[in-house]
């Protein structure tokens, strides 16, 4: 044994010096996004970005505020700040509003000055906020001036004692004086204060000029296009079909109760005249979701035009709805009609001598969503 250690010490053997070790770390950076723990993961990576306004826009009055959110998960909200204070929160899409800034008072010192937009979009989990957006804010001097009847449509009935009705306000001046507010339409008919008669336009498309001016002869104008027209009665088929279009296109909801029958039906059909939704529309249920139509792609959804009328027998009569773009009739002799491009049917009936809707049938041809489905959107 003794001999076996001395030779193991005599075995040559190299120190070797120590190796260093390298330690790498990583720095990542990331997006102002976080995500709670525990919640869904995003289908895609969270992202959210303006529309308007743009950055280096000069902007005067109200200013449009509009962003886009993919958050990967449903967007249960955005919110929009102002040089860090919150300005304008929307829980439902579009994500756009306006903003007139104002400081207490009313007024805004310097006349121009820069502000710093931020847009924040939420979702189950998921929250992110957006690039600065810095635009240049200008104090408009001149009037504010609007137009805030008819509000939910341009169609307005012509009779006497209907007007419509504008608002002017200043910055400093407050209320406008009445005599300088001034009406003009495209026939050269005028009118002064916040008041025009419906009798001054025409039966049709109106083009109308309001101009305002404050005590400092600061001027705004306003262009409004409305569409004026008359109820015709309902002594027969033809006149009620045509009163229901106006009336549809007015949104005048008491003509329209009034208008239609106690049974009211509004039901989807195939192209072969199957039903399609087992439960129609009542009379209460359709009134119900037109009150409900306040915005405006909504109601440019709803076309009301090209009504006709198919006479019947004494005790009912059937007349047609068709959208705008599509031909609707063509007449042979006096009592037939053939009808292109149908999309719904009605079916009114004589009571009283005055002729009433009891069934309206939207017919599917494949154009995309129709009456029934957008309003039955809109009943909840």
């Amino acid at each position: 044994m003794r001999n076996l250690v001395s030779w193991a010490d005599r075995i040559p053997y190299r120190r070797h010096r120590p190796v260093p070790l390298a330690v790498i770390v990583a720095v990542t950076s990331f997006t102002a996004c976080s995500q709670d723990p525990g919640s869904p993961t995003p289908l895609s990576t969270p992202d959210l970005g303006w529309i308007a306004p743009t950055t280096g826009d000069t902007l005067r009055g109200r200013i449009p505020l509009s962003a886009w959110a993919d958050l990967g998960v449903p967007v249960t909200g955005v919110t929009f700040y102002a040089d860090g204070e919150e300005v304008v929160h929307r829980d439902s899409p579009p994500w756009s509003a306006t903003w007139h800034p104002t400081t207490e008072g009313g007024v805004l010192e310097p006349s121009t000055r820069r502000i710093r937009l931020e847009a924040e979009a939420t979702g189950e989990g998921v929250r992110i906020r957006s690039a600065p957006v810095d635009v240049w804010f200008e104090r408009d001097d001149r009037p504010v001036l609007a137009c805030v009847l008819p509000s939910r449509t341009d169609w307005i009935e012509l009779q006497p004692g209907r007007f419509l009705l504008a608002e002017g306000t200043d910055r400093e001046d407050g209320a406008i004086d009445p005599a300088r507010i001034v009406w003009t339409t495209k026939q050269g008919r005028r009118a002064y204060g916040t008041q025009f008669p419906t009798e001054l336009l025409v039966s049709g498309p109106n083009e109308i000029q309001i101009r305002a001016r404050d005590s400092a002869e600061n001027e705004s104008e306003l262009s409004v296009s409305v569409h004026g027209f008359s109820y015709e009665g309902r002594n027969s088929a033809i006149t009620a079909a045509r009163d229901l279009r106006s009336a549809l296109s007015a949104l005048d909801l008491a003509l329209l109760e009034e208008l239609l029958l106690p049974e009211f039906e509004l039901r989807a059909c195939g192209s072969e005249g199957a039903f399609l939704v087992p439960d129609p529309l009542s009379r209460a249920e359709f009134l119900g979701a037109l009150a409900r139509l306040s915005d405006d792609t909504d109601l440019d959804r709803l076309e009301w035009a090209g009504i006709v009328a198919l006479q019947g027998d004494e005790s009912r009569s059937w007349a047609v709805v068709g959208w705008r773009q599509m031909g609707i009739e063509s007449r042979r002799g006096d009592a037939d009609w053939r009808t292109v491009g149908l999309a719904a049917e009605l079916i009114l009936r004589n009571v009283d001598g005055a002729w009433k809707v009891a069934v309206w049938r939207e017919v599917d041809r494949g154009d995309g969503p129709g009456v029934l489905s957008l309003l039955r959107t809109n009943r909840l």
